[in-house]
C-alpha cells in the first residue's frame, strides 16, 4: 500500500524502531517493527576519483559527469557509456553546465578566457562531435546557463564587486561570438526560463522562443523570432498579474500544450504558485487559472536551479553549507485542478549546487544524481510503501508510524479496513463431502467398467 506520499518527509519509522536516533540516510531503507515494513528512500554513494564538479542530463537518456579534463557518460543506472577526454583545450575550470537534445553545453575558463563548449552525442551516448566558441567577456559569476540550439542565455555578472550578487541576462550567439544583453533595465535578475514554442525540424526557420524571467524580483516575459537564419527580438513586457501580485525569486516554464503555458513562480517567502497562461497572437494574454501552490519548505527558499521531467519536480534549497534537493510529483497537475497544495514526495542531502534529473517514460522509477563530499550520490526515486502481515483476522488494523524532515516530526496512525473473508464453515464441509463421494462414486465406475471382459486370471509360480 502507497502511503504518504507527499508530506513533505524525508524519513519515517515505526515508534518502537531501535537505533532512531542514530538513522543514516544512506543506509536505512527499510524499517521494520516485526508486523510491518516501511519503505524509506534509498541513496547510494559512489566514489568518484575523477574530482567531477558538473552533472548534467542529456535527452532526458543518460548523465554526463564533467571536470575540466574530460566527462564520463553514464546510463540512468549508472552503468558505463564513455570516457572522453579534452585535456588538450587546457581549460582550467569548467563553471556550468546545460543540454538540449543530444548537445551538452559548458561554460569552462583558463587564465585568459572563457569558453562555450558544445558537444554532441549520438542516442547511445558517444561522442560525435565537439566544439569551443570564445566568449568576448570573462564573466566574475556565472549562475545559470541554457541555450535552446545556437541561442545561449548565460545570467552572470561582469562585476567582480557584484559577484555573489544576481547578474544580467545574456545571450551569447556562438555563430558569430557575439554577446549582448536581453533587457535594457539596470536592474538584477534573479532568474529566467526559456521554451521554444512553435517547434519547426529546423531551428532556422519560422520559430518563437519565449523567455520568462524575474528581474528586481517582478515577472517579465519576452520573445525571440527566428525567420531565415535571422533573430528579432521582442520588448520585455510585465506579466501583469504576476507583476501586481507576487514578488519571486524563481520562475518555471514546465510544459506548453497547444496555446497554454504552465508555468511555476517562487515568491520570495518561499510559496510556489502553479499558473497557467492563454498564449494569442505572440502576447501572453492572462492568467488563464491558477492551479495549485507549493507551501514553503521551512524558513528555505528555493535557489535558481530547478528541473522539471515527465511529471517530477526537483528544487534545490541551500541549509548552511549544504543543500537539499526536494523532489515534488506533479504528472496530474497539468491535467486536472487541484485544490490541495503540492507537498514535497522526499528530499536528497547533498555538499554541491549540481544535480540532474532522468525521468523518461520507459523507466519506472526516475533517478537524481548529485555530489556528496567528493563522491557520486545516486538516488532512484520510488514510492515509499508498506506492508503488514497479519495471521489473526481483524475487521480493522492500525499502525502507528514517525516521520521527520529538516525542521520537524510527527505521527501518522493509519487504519486499514480488511475485506471481510469468512465463510460459513457447516456449508464448506458439505460441499467438500459431497465432492470426495462424487470422486469415489467415479472412480468404482471406471474401475467396474474397464474390467467387464477380463475373466480369472490364473498365476504359476514356480519354485
Amino acid at each position: 500500500m502507497n502511503i504518504i506520499l507527499d508530506r513533505q518527509t524525508s524519513f519515517c519509522y515505526f515508534s518502537n524502531s531501535s537505533n532512531i536516533s542514530q538513522v543514516d540516510q544512506f543506509d536505512q531503507k527499510y524499517i521494520s517493527n516485526n508486523i510491518c515494513d516501511l519503505t524509506n528512500f534509498g541513496y547510494y554513494n559512489i566514489t568518484n576519483n575523477q574530482n567531477y564538479t558538473l552533472v548534467t542530463a542529456v535527452n532526458n537518456q543518460f548523465f554526463v559527469l564533467q571536470n575540466s579534463k574530460q566527462i564520463q557518460i553514464v546510463d540512468q543506472f549508472f552503468e558505463y557509456l564513455q570516457l572522453h577526454n579534452y585535456s588538450n583545450l587546457n581549460f582550467t575550470d569548467c563553471l556550468k553546465s546545460t543540454s538540449y537534445n543530444l548537445t551538452l553545453s559548458s561554460i569552462c575558463q583558463n587564465d585568459t578566457a572563457q569558453y562555450w563548449l558544445s558537444i554532441s552525442f549520438d542516442s547511445n551516448g558517444i561522442v560525435i562531435d565537439m566544439n569551443s566558441f570564445s566568449i568576448p567577456n570573462r564573466f566574475t559569476n556565472v549562475s545559470k546557463i541554457n541555450n535552446i540550439a545556437n541561442l545561449n542565455f548565460i545570467l552572470g555578472t561582469y562585476d567582480s564587486y557584484y559577484s555573489n550578487l544576481y547578474g544580467k541576462l545574456y545571450l551569447f550567439n556562438s555563430s558569430n561570438s557575439s554577446m549582448q544583453q536581453l533587457y535594457d533595465y539596470n536592474f538584477s535578475c534573479q532568474d529566467f526560463s526559456v521554451a521554444l514554442y512553435n517547434l519547426n525540424s529546423d531551428i532556422n526557420e519560422e520559430n518563437l522562443v519565449i523567455i520568462l524571467y524575474i528581474i528586481d524580483y517582478l515577472a517579465f516575459s519576452q520573445y525571440i523570432f527566428i525567420r531565415n537564419n535571422s533573430i528579432s527580438f521582442q520588448e520585455p513586457s510585465a506579466l501583469m498579474w504576476i507583476y501586481n501580485n507576487i514578488f519571486g525569486v524563481q520562475i518555471q516554464i514546465l510544459q506548453i500544450i497547444n496555446d497554454e503555458l504552465f508555468m511555476l513562480i517562487t515568491s520570495i517567502e518561499g510559496v510556489g504558485q502553479f499558473l497557467v497562461y492563454s498564449l494569442k497572437q505572440y502576447l501572453f494574454e492572462r492568467v488563464r487559472y491558477i492551479i495549485t501552490s507549493i507551501p514553503a519548505y521551512g524558513d528555505l527558499k528555493p535557489n535558481t536551479i530547478s528541473i522539471y521531467s515527465n511529471g517530477y519536480l526537483l528544487q534545490q534549497f541551500k541549509k548552511g553549507y549544504n543543500y537539499i534537493i526536494g523532489v515534488y510529483q506533479i504528472s496530474k497537475l497539468l491535467n486536472n485542478n487541484l485544490e490541495e497544495p503540492i507537498l514535497m514526495l522526499e528530499s536528497i542531502n547533498s555538499t554541491s549546487l549540481e544535480y540532474a534529473l532522468i525521468s523518461n517514460l520507459e523507466s519506472q522509477n526516475p533517478t537524481c544524481l548529485t555530489f556528496n563530499d567528493g563522491s557520486v550520490l545516486y538516488y532512484p526515486i520510488y514510492t515509499r510503501t508498506l506492508k503488514c502481515h497479519y495471521r489473526i483476522h481483524k475487521k480493522d488494523v492500525q499502525v502507528n508510524t514517525q516521520c521527520m524532515n529538516e525542521f520537524s516530526n510527527g505521527s501518522y496512525e493509519l487504519t486499514f479496513i480488511l475485506p471481510d473473508l469468512d465463510i460459513p464453515k457447516s456449508k464448506s464441509i458439505y460441499t467438500l463431502l459431497i465432492i470426495i463421494t462424487a470422486q469415489l462414486i467415479a472412480f468404482y465406475i471406471l474401475i467396474k467398467y474397464r474390467m467387464r471382459n477380463i475373466g480369472y486370471i490364473n498365476t504359476e509360480i514356480e519354485i
